[in-house]
């Protein structure tokens, strides 16, 4: 049975990422609400000072050891795209 579940996005630049695709992986704590979570449910992305959201189909799921080896396996840039502005400079 597919479900849904929300978290919150910490920046509306994160929301204008994904749906442009410059961020291609969301990354979070291995918590309880997100061991709930399978591939095939829905995602709800809710930025609350922007007031929107987005819904995303999990399409994935892979638990990393610690931030540092999920950001070296998926790759800094398809997690932050952000920083690839601060790259430039």
């Amino acid at each position: 049975m597919q479900r849904t579940h929300e978290l919150i996005m910490l920046g509306e630049h994160y929301l204008v990422d994904i749906m442009s695709g410059k961020k291609k992986y969301e990354g979070r704590i291995h918590s309880e609400k997100c061991r709930q979570m399978q591939v095939g449910d829905l995602l709800r992305l809710y930025e609350n000072e922007a007031g929107w959201g987005i819904i995303c189909s999990i399409t994935s799921l892979s638990p990393f050891k610690s931030f540092k080896d999920m950001v070296e396996t998926q790759g800094v840039l398809n997690m932050l795209p952000q920083l690839e502005q601060l790259k430039r400079s």
